[in-house]
């Protein structure tokens, strides 16, 4: 996902939503919660605004990865975003402050 997602700028071709979401969900899948973050800090630069379902996507890579704290940090961070956290994302947040 990441390498097709790299070609798209050589072909000029812009990312949306829903390819910059799918590199951060294969990013949570794949254990590189580095990589989920980059690409979610990224975003802006592609013009594209995260959604709910990416930031929690990211927020889930964190804490499979073991970096509670970015998760939590990413959540509470949500609101600056313009992206109201849900169910699955408090979720996340309670499941973080239990480790």
């Amino acid at each position: 996902a990441l390498c097709l997602f790299s070609e798209m700028f050589p072909r000029n071709i812009r990312p949306d939503a829903i390819s910059c979401g799918g590199v951060v969900s294969a990013c949570e899948k794949g254990w590189q919660w580095q990589q989920a973050l980059k690409q979610l800090s990224e975003m802006p630069v592609c013009k594209v605004r995260p959604d709910v379902i990416i930031c929690n996507a990211a927020a889930s890579a964190c804490e499979s990865g073991g970096r509670w704290q970015h998760a939590l940090h990413l959540i509470a961070e949500m609101p600056l975003r313009m992206v109201l956290p849900d169910v699955i994302s408090w979720k996340f947040a309670v499941s973080a402050c239990e480790q």
